[in-house]
């Protein structure tokens, strides 16, 4: 996961598109809910 979460950090998007850079944000949470999901469903 650390690795997945250091790619989208080096996808650059133009700063004038706050559109695109919103829509990363909310697939970086995504992931990282995903990520806490499955940790709660690993560890008892």
């Amino acid at each position: 996961l650390g690795r997945l979460l250091k790619t989208v950090s080096h996808v650059h998007y133009p700063k004038s598109d706050p559109f695109k850079k919103q829509t990363l944000k909310a697939w970086v949470n995504k992931v990282e809910n995903q990520a806490a999901k499955l940790k709660k469903e690993i560890e008892p």
